[in-house]
């Protein structure tokens, strides 16, 4: 196990954050082994500054607590996506171990509480943040208007949604930036430039309007980053989006049957783009880092 710890460090806010994979093949991360876990961990416990894991592994976390009982374990949910359903059974075996459990939004703490029944008293919500955020929102007013998705291609996006909403929508383009299971069925509806995986920053600025029409999230980066970046946002009032929207102030909600009218309302309407785009600008502020660590750092008690 020990040939194949990995970790990558990085620094910032005064702490340095290790990565832990299971590296087997180039260029392919696999999930991370209860046994990889306890020699990266045994590897980085020899720094005088180790204190705190926080981990989304789930079981690999919970046993090597066994092994370190003196050292401060902290358990990571990031999801209210109710499949797999073990999923949330060994969310349920690791925040037995852990001293607390971080959730980035309100929505994915409930959801932990009640479908892994963690205990209300070891949640805490602490949300995602963004590092830049654009001085002032620049608004497209010519058209055709870039309408477009950046994630992950899954069925829990819903992504055919917003394919079949802008098909054949005077005015509108749609691009669709991401890899995934679901791609191969997306391209079959025809409609819509797929352009694999893109950086964000470089995705976000050709567009004019982002939509996210998930079934459920946790607390949607995509959204906080199209908010910094300036772009408009329309997602629907599932949990986790609704944790960062709120409509017609920094974004706007749809629905399966109205997600065509809300897009061409805003192709017609720059000011409200506008409108929403500062709102949102607003939003990622309140969202920076250094904030965001803080935070981190005062639950950690680092």
């Amino acid at each position: 196990a020990a040939n194949r710890c990995n970790h990558q460090c990085q620094r910032g806010y005064g702490w340095v954050v290790c990565t832990l994979w299971n590296q087997r093949t180039v260029g392919q991360r696999r999930a991370v082994s209860a046994a990889t876990t306890l020699a990266c961990i045994r590897k980085l416990k020899t720094r005088s500054n180790f204190r705190s894991p926080i981990s989304s592994c789930k079981s690999p976390t919970a046993l090597t607590a066994r092994r370190w009982p003196t050292v401060r374990w902290f358990q990571s949910v990031q999801t209210t996506q109710p499949y797999p359903r073990w999923h949330w059974w060994l969310q349920r075996f690791a925040a037995r171990r852990a001293e607390r459990v971080i959730c980035p939004s309100r929505s994915v703490a409930d959801h932990a509480a009640s479908a892994a029944g963690v205990p209300h008293e070891k949640l805490v919500v602490l949300p995602n943040g963004v590092e830049q955020v654009v001085s002032e929102a620049q608004v497209n007013e010519q058209l055709p208007m870039r309408v477009g998705f950046l994630g992950r291609l899954d069925p829990v996006k819903r992504v055919h949604l917003l394919i079949e909403s802008t098909r054949d929508l005077p005015g509108v383009t749609l691009d669709i930036f991401g890899e995934g299971p679901d791609r191969a069925r997306l391209e079959l509806l025809e409609h819509g430039r797929f352009h694999g995986m893109v950086e964000r920053d470089q995705a976000l600025a050709t567009l004019d309007l982002l939509v996210l029409p998930s079934l459920a999230e946790g607390m949607p980066m995509v959204l906080l980053e199209a908010m910094a970046a300036g772009v408009p946002v329309v997602a629907f009032d599932v949990p986790g989006c609704r944790d960062v929207v709120c409509d017609n102030v920094n974004g706007r909600f749809a629905t399966p049957t109205t997600l065509r009218d809300v897009i061409a309302e805003l192709r017609d309407d720059p000011d409200q783009r506008r409108h929403l785009a500062t709102g949102g600008r607003a939003t990622a502020e309140r969202h920076r880092w250094p904030a965001i660590a803080a935070d981190y750092a005062a639950v950690l008690e680092l």
